[in-house]
């Protein structure tokens, strides 16, 4: 009968090991989830911080070409108008940026050169009814530039880029 009883307080030391052993295993895969889920929603604020960046670019975009194209500037003037409100917005997100998602743009794309050197506008008026605006990021002779801007938080990134061949298209009545 002795063996009997130090036998099942073996076995009783047994399943109180491995029911231990289990706990600490699932509180450490709930760790890990949790880090995971973290991760995550870093991830997707980032990636709303980046649609509101191409967001923000497309109305000032358009907003600008209305504007030139009723002022009836000539397109060159459009186009640097254009930019210069783009160079502004940028860097209006660098400065407004916060820990959870701080954007940093390169240093080019920042510029009002740059950008007049890598876009064109044209503007076709049908008599005095309608005109139509567009703005083109060309990327440059071999069109390998972009405005690129990094996003980050403390686990995740994301990227922003207005890509070569990037176009805004606006009718303007009257």
């Amino acid at each position: 009968m002795n063996t009997q009883g130090i036998f099942c307080f073996a076995l009783l030391l047994a399943f109180a090991a491995m029911e231990i052993n289990f706990l600490n295993e699932s509180a450490a895969a709930k760790q890990k989830i949790f880090g995971t889920e973290k991760v995550l929603f870093e991830a997707e604020i980032l990636s709303a911080t980046r649609t509101i960046a191409e967001n923000g670019v497309d109305a000032v975009t358009e907003e600008g070409l209305r504007q030139g194209v009723q002022a009836e500037l000539e397109p060159d003037e459009v186009k640097k108008a254009v930019n210069k409100r783009l160079a502004f917005l940028f860097s209006e997100m660098e400065k407004n940026s916060d820990e959870r998602a701080s954007i940093s743009f390169e240093e080019e794309s920042l510029s009002e050169k740059f950008l007049n050197e890598n876009s064109s506008v044209i503007v076709v008026k049908k008599e005095e009814l309608v005109s139509v605006a567009e703005y083109s990021f060309t990327g440059g002779l071999l069109k390998d530039k972009k405005v690129k801007a990094k996003i980050f938080g403390k686990n995740a990134k994301q990227e922003f880029k207005i890509p070569a061949g990037y176009t805004i298209r606006v009718v303007v009545l009257g």
